[in-house]
This record gives C-alpha cells, structure tokens and sequence, in this order.
C-alpha cells in the first residue's frame, strides 16, 4: 500500500505472564497484525518488577523503558511536578478510600499505629494500584514526542484477539475485516467517510462503550488516537499533570474504567465507539484475584 500512514503502537502496563509462554508472544503478533496496513513504531512501558519482555521482542522497538513504581510517589509529593504549584493536590486525593475498609481490624491497625504498615506506606500502595495503569500508559505516549505520526495506539502487554465467535454476529476473519475497514476510513476521511460523528471523533474506541449517568465504560485495552491530539495536547504535559487535571474537576482519583473515562475527558479527546471490540485479556484470570499476587485487590482498587 503506497504512502502508508506512519502510527505509534504504545504498548504499557504491567508486562505480567508475557514471557511465560510463547502463546503470549503470538498473541502480540497477532494484534500487531491488525494495524499491518501502516508503517508502524513500537514504544513500551512497564515497572521494575515485571519482567522486561524478551530480548527478540524488544529489539523491534524503537523506544522502551522499565520504571519503579515510586516515581509516582515521589512525583506527587513534589510541587515541583505541577503545572500550578500553588494550588497542587494533596496525595491523599490520588486514591478512594472504601467505607467498609474502617470495619476492617487490618485498617484499624494501620490507622491506630499498630500494624507493621505505616498509613503512608499503605497509601503508597494504594495509589500505585489506582494511578498506575494510566500513568504507565501516558510514559508510554511521551516516548513518541518528537516525532510525528497519524496517529498513535494504546495496547496492554497482557492481550489478545478474541477467539469465540459466538460473541460476534460475523466470523472473527469477517470482524477483522471490519476493524480494518474502520480504522483506515476513519483515518483517511477526506472524500471518503464523512458519515457524522465520526469525523469529529479524535479517539477511537471498542463498541462495547457504555454511558449510565456519570460513569462511563469502555474496553480500555486499546484506544486508537489521532496524532494532532496526541502532540497538540497529551505530549504537552507531564503524566503527573495530566493527573492534575483530573484533580481540578474531581475531589479524588477514580479507579479503573472510570479513571480512564476521567483522562479521556482531561485531555479533550471525543470518542467515537466504532472498532469491533476484538481485544480481549489473555493469560490465566483465574489469578486475578489472588491477594498475594495482587494485594491491591483485596482493597478493592483496581
């Protein structure tokens, strides 16, 4: 295909199970495999207690980097960090707390001085599950500033294309088809997709989006976002200021779906529900819950 688009595939998260079974790298493949139509860079980000992925997957990135976690802390205790110093947030609005935590005898221990956690360490860990996800992702779309792209692609390492047809009206083959039809009309509208709204959409997302109230859900493992809107505003920030904005509109920091629906909004991206909803996670889920593994879902962040 001549004059291909040139796209930023930024891929963020904990790497989790990703070097665990050669699945997985397939899996990855895979996915690439529906932007193959455009001349794409990969650009990754994780923390230092995940596993960098292997070395043959690395060396097709063009820009990858490996965080510990406390950059989040140490950021946001910094009123360096912001935008508006004067007016900074305090930490404890980077995380929501749950009020059936206070009936609990290991919160009361924290609280009252008594457990081997300090109330700052726990909070340290709450904040890391709250913010993290969105944060790694944001350190992923900064590694692209400086060069120019259509647009850029928000994916977890921990994905695949769904494989049950029976969730789809057509085959997964046919809705493939479909993702790739959307994506390149959507990306090479003039004279030839002009159907409202989507030319005033600026980030693509899956079509299981749902709005009830003031929440809203999308599948947020993949965001496709267009490239003015990604070096006219997101690289115009740090990631904690993109979280700074959250705060101006929002006593706390929600958690998960919500937290990214909040991001959405602060960085003025129009979403526009039109890609097939094909990503799905991969791995073993049954894990997902397992408070040693993650001990953040015990505390009901996630």
């Amino acid at each position: 295909m001549p004059n291909k688009p040139k796209i930023a595939i930024c891929v963020s998260g904990q790497t989790r199970h990703f070097n665990a079974d050669p699945q997985y790298t397939e899996d990855f493949n895979n996915i690439l495999g529906l932007f193959e139509d455009f001349d794409y860079d990969l650009f990754g980000h994780t923390w230092n207690d995940q596993e960098d992925p292997r070395k043959e997957i690395l060396d097709r990135f063009t820009d990858y980097r490996s965080d510990d976690q406390k950059v989040i802390w140490d950021s946001i205790i910094d009123p360096r960090s912001y935008k508006n110093p004067a007016y900074a947030p305090n930490w404890f609005q980077f995380f929501t707390t749950e009020k059936e935590w206070i009936h609990r005898k290991e919160y009361q221990d924290i609280l009252n001085g008594t457990s081997d956690t300090s109330y700052i360490d726990f909070a340290k860990e709450r904040i890391n599950g709250h913010c993290g996800q969105v944060w790694s992702a944001m350190e992923s779309f900064l590694l692209t500033k400086h060069r120019r792209y259509d647009f850029v692609v928000r994916l977890r390492w921990d994905c695949r294309i769904c494989n049950n047809a029976d969730e789809f009206n057509n085959t997964i083959e046919e809705e493939i088809v479909q993702f790739k039809k959307m994506l390149w009309a959507w990306i090479d509208q003039e004279g030839k997709f002009s159907l409202y709204p989507y030319t005033n959409g600026n980030c693509l997302t899956a079509s299981d989006c749902l709005i009830e109230g003031s929440s809203f859900y999308t599948n947020d493992m993949l965001y496709v976002i267009k490239g003015d809107a990604l070096r006219n505003i997101i690289n115009n920030y740090t990631t904690l200021q993109t979280f700074e904005k959250i705060l101006e509109e929002n006593n706390y920091m929600a958690m998960s779906h919500q937290l990214w629906a909040d991001w959405l909004q602060q960085m003025n991206l129009r979403c526009i529900p039109a890609l097939s909803n094909l990503i799905r996670l991969n791995g073993d889920y049954r894990l997902v819950d397992d408070p040693i593994l993650k001990p953040n879902k015990k505390w009901r962040v996630k």
